[in-house]
């Protein structure tokens, strides 16, 4: 960091070229906190077939990041945030109510990789597969989506009170079905 700036830079050194970066102006936050009951607690890969699976965007919209984790045909788009930090907060509450009440089967949050990769990393967990809904946004599969979740519940009944969008439904077989493509997980024998 160049503190008489106030701006970030990082260099690298690739293919016998020093790549430099401009880092944008960063706020990181941490907590931890007791949780009452850890039984309460739902985890991150799918937990039933049948259940539906929902996109909560928290009061984020848009997408961005200039981030040197994206793959380099993403940086140095111009991306713009839109962050309702009272909406994010009310979303936030309403979701820690809905995991007290058990309606939330299985939760994660979208991060660089998109839905796709967080649907995938659900998937891993579970051995169960997902039939997604064509909802006809596709780059809000791929894009870096910061601050979003992936919700499984039995109905959208029950996370009433939330802006979600249906993206998918649990299904058995550990595949993820898009517009009659299918991508197959294949176990690895144990022998």
């Amino acid at each position: 960091k160049d503190s008489s700036s106030g701006t970030s830079k990082f260099e690298r050194r690739a293919n016998q070229k020093i790549e430099t970066f401009e880092i944008v102006p960063t706020l990181c936050i941490s907590a931890m906190g007791m949780g009452e009951n850890v039984s309460k607690v739902p985890p991150k890969g799918f937990q039933r077939p049948g259940n539906k699976l929902f996109f909560i965007s928290a009061g984020i919209t848009n997408d961005a990041s200039g981030s040197v984790l994206l793959p380099e045909t993403e940086r140095g788009k111009q991306f713009h945030w839109q962050i309702d930090i009272q909406e994010y907060i009310r979303t936030i509450d309403r979701l820690t109510q809905l995991i007290d009440e058990g309606k939330i089967k299985a939760i994660s949050v979208v991060d660089d990789g998109g839905i796709f990769h967080r649907l995938f990393e659900m998937m891993l967990g579970s051995g169960l597969g997902v039939n997604m809904k064509n909802f006809g946004d596709l780059e809000l599969l791929t894009n870096a989506l910061p601050g979003s979740f992936i919700v499984e519940a039995e109905s959208k009944e029950d996370l009433n009170g939330l802006g979600v969008l249906e993206i998918g439904e649990i299904i058995e077989d550990s595949n993820l079905i898009f517009e009659n493509d299918i991508l197959k997980r294949e176990r690895q024998s144990q022998g």
